[in-house]
């Protein structure tokens, strides 16, 4: 797998969702490796090591348009995801806050904008940040900062917490966090992505 220095990273509560023709190596006596191609240069590597299970899914610049899609359902990721999947897909996350409405429903929380409307209101948090895209190919992550600035984008998810910023280590730790299974979305100046997702039986990956 092609190797990448992100420029930026961001945390969400994601799964991520593949599907290709494995090719299984093995790694050490306690790990196993499996690579799949996602076409279109796009490369994935996952390793299980005993309970816990890593993915890195590489995605190089110019072949992919970011979008985001509210579809709020639960169940296995073919239920899930089954209606917006289609030939072009490289990669399916799903990912967001939720918190409780006075009622007890779920309700989602932190900005979300798909296909130019702004679908959930944005939260004021003073950390983490927005991934932003035109749908055309360019991302960027907006620092909690700068957050007025994800208007002017197509499509947003408002997350937290920001972990390389700038070529700089820009997490801090809240002890708040819960520790769950994670994805991180990055990329590099030259529009690279990458998706690193840590994953464990009991959802305690990170």
């Amino acid at each position: 797998m092609k190797r990448t220095s992100p420029a930026a990273f961001l945390i969400c509560l994601l799964t991520v969702v593949f599907a290709a023709q494995a090719q299984e190596q093995q790694a050490t006596q306690e790990c196993v490796d499996k690579n799949y191609s996602l076409g279109a240069g796009a490369e994935v590597t996952a390793r299980v090591c005993g309970e816990h299970q890593t993915v890195s899914a590489y995605i190089p610049a110019n072949v992919s348009a970011l979008s985001v899609q509210d579809i709020r359902k639960k169940g296995t990721a073919k239920e899930a995801y089954s209606a917006i999947a289609n030939k072009n897909t490289i990669l399916i996350a799903s990912g967001g806050f939720f918190g409780f409405r006075s009622d007890g429903a779920e309700k989602p929380i932190g900005l979300i904008r798909s296909n130019g409307k702004r679908l959930v209101k944005l939260m004021e948090w003073d950390h983490g940040g927005i991934l932003v895209s035109d749908r055309k190919g360019n991302v960027k992550i907006i620092p909690a900062q700068n957050r007025n600035q994800a208007g002017a984008w197509s499509e947003a998810v408002q997350s937290k917490p920001i972990i390389v910023y700038k070529g700089a280590i820009d997490i801090r730790k809240n002890p708040r966090d819960a520790e769950f299974n994670r994805v991180a979305i990055g990329y590099t100046l030259e529009g690279e992505m990458l998706v690193v997702g840590a994953f464990h039986s009991f959802s305690q990956a990170s």
